[in-house]
């Protein structure tokens, strides 16, 4: 990204990134893209890292991506999917 100060000083901006963040980017992209059209607000990301936030693992994220990707893939809501396992 490039910020661009009085057109004169270009600053570089890098994208900090960790799985966490992959997934949390996955998980919020396919959540408010279901929610287009509805009577549903489109969720943050501060929001659905707070849903997520006891899931400490990789390997868990990993799972519930997994199994969201699997309810779509059979015809199923990803969203439904993924509030559902999340639900505590």
């Amino acid at each position: 990204m490039d910020i661009t100060l009085f057109n004169k000083y270009t600053l570089q901006v890098k994208k900090r990134g960790c799985w966490r963040d992959e997934f949390l980017e996955e998980f919020l992209q396919e959540t408010n893209l279901s929610r287009k059209g509805t009577k549903w607000k489109p969720v943050s990301m501060a929001y659905m890292a707070s849903k997520v936030s006891h899931l400490k693992e990789t390997s868990d994220l990993c799972y519930l991506r997994s199994i969201c990707r699997d309810a779509k893939a059979r015809g199923g809501s990803y969203s439904k999917v993924l509030w559902g396992a999340i639900k505590v």
